[in-house]
C-alpha cells in the first residue's frame, strides 16, 4: 500500500506548493521575457545577451545561496529572495503594460531576478531534507520534481499559444504572482529549515572559496564543470535564438500553436532524455555518453540552422533537446 504520509505533513504540502507555482511561473519567464525582447528590438542579439544576462548569476552566485542557508535564517533566506524576484519581474510587466518598458530596465530586472532565484535555490536543497526528515526525502524528491517535469513538458506549449492572444507583460505578471504566492507559503512553514549550521569559524568568503577550490581541483570535477559551463551556454544560446529563428526561418511568428508546439518541443525532448539517461549511463557510461553527446550535438545546432520546414523542425529540435540534457 502506498504510503500518503507527505500529502499530510501540512508543512511539506506547503513546501511542495511553493515549488509548484514558482516553477510554473518560472516556466512563463522562460518563453515569453525572450519573445518580450525580440518584439521590442527586433535583434537576435539582445535577445542572446537576455538568456546570458539570465544565466550569469548561476555561474557567479551558485555557492552564495547555500552559504548563506547555512550561515543565516534559511526560511528568511528563501522568502526574501522571492520578494525581490516578484518585485523584479514585476516591475517588468508593470512597465510593459505602461508603455514604459526600456531594455536597459528588462536587463537589470533580469539579472536581479536570476540572482534572488540562485540564492533561494541554494538554500532550498536543505529545507526539503529539514522538512521530511532523510527516510522520507526520496519520496519527497520524487513528487516534487515529478510534478515539475509533468509541467516543464506541457507549460512551454501552453505559454507559447497564449503569446498569440495575451501580451507577454500580462503573463509576466503571472511569474510575480507567483513569486509572491511561494514566499507567502514558505513563510508560513513551521519546521526547523535549518538542519545544521556551518562552522562560525569560518567566514562565509572562506566557505565559498573552499568549495570552488574543491571544484577546481578535484580531476573528475573539474572537466565535468567545464564540459557543463560550455553546454548550459550553447543550450541556452540555442534556446535564446529559437524565438528568432521561428520568426525569421520558419516563419511562424512568436506566437500561436506551432510557436507553442515548438517551445514544448525542447521541453518533452528535455523529459525524454531525463527518462532515458539513467539506462544510457548503465550502457555507455557517463564519459562514453559525454563523448558520444560531444559529437551529435554539433551536427544537432547545423541541422537546426538549416531547417525551414516546420516539421522537419519540431524534429530536429526535440532531438537536439533529448542530446543536449543527456
Amino acid at each position: 500500500m502506498r504510503d500518503d504520509s507527505l500529502w499530510r505533513d501540512a508543512d511539506f504540502v506547503r513546501y511542495f506548493s511553493a515549488r509548484t507555482v514558482s516553477f510554473t511561473g518560472a516556466v512563463v519567464t522562460w518563453v515569453a521575457l525572450p519573445v518580450i525582447v525580440y518584439r521590442m528590438t527586433g535583434s537576435a542579439a539582445w535577445t542572446s545577451i537576455t538568456v546570458v544576462v539570465e544565466t550569469l548569476p548561476m555561474v557567479l552566485l551558485g555557492l552564495v545561496g547555500g552559504a548563506l542557508g547555512d550561515r543565516r535564517d534559511r526560511r528568511r533566506v528563501m522568502v526574501r529572495a522571492d520578494l525581490v524576484s516578484g518585485a523584479a519581474i514585476g516591475s517588468v510587466a508593470l512597465a510593459h503594460l505602461l508603455g514604459r518598458l526600456t531594455l536597459g530596465h528588462l536587463l537589470v530586472a533580469a539579472f536581479v531576478s536570476a540572482s534572488a532565484v540562485t540564492i533561494f535555490d541554494g538554500s532550498n536543497w536543505g529545507a526539503l531534507p529539514a522538512i521530511v526528515g532523510r527516510d522520507r526525502l526520496p519520496e519527497a524528491n520524487a513528487r516534487v520534481w515529478g510534478v515539475q517535469a509533468l509541467l516543464e513538458v506541457g507549460l512551454p506549449a501552453a505559454v507559447g499559444v497564449a503569446l498569440a492572444f495575451v501580451a507577454p507583460a500580462a503573463l509576466l505578471a503571472v511569474d510575480a504572482a507567483s513569486f509572491f504566492a511561494s514566499a507567502a507559503l514558505i513563510r508560513s512553514i513551521s519546521s526547523n529549515l535549518q538542519l545544521h549550521q556551518a562552522d562560525s569559524r569560518n567566514t562565509m568568503l572562506a566557505d565559498i572559496r573552499e568549495g570552488v577550490g574543491y571544484l577546481f581541483s578535484h580531476p573528475v570535477l573539474r572537466p565535468l564543470l567545464a564540459v557543463s559551463v560550455i553546454g548550459s551556454a550553447s543550450g541556452g544560446g540555442m534556446v535564446a535564438l529559437m524565438v528568432v529563428w521561428a520568426d525569421r526561418q520558419l516563419g511562424i511568428g512568436t506566437g500561436g500553436v506551432r510557436f507553442g508546439l515548438l517551445a514544448g518541443a525542447w521541453s518533452a525532448g528535455a523529459a525524454v532524455a531525463a527518462a532515458l539517461l539513467p539506462r544510457l549511463i548503465r550502457r555507455w557510461g557517463a564519459v562514453g555518453l559525454t563523448r558520444f553527446a560531444a559529437w551529435v550535438v554539433p551536427l544537432c545546432i547545423l541541422a537546426t540552422a538549416l531547417t525551414t520546414d516546420y516539421y522537419v523542425a519540431l524534429a530536429v529540435w526535440s532531438t537536439y533537446a533529448v542530446v543536449h540534457v543527456s
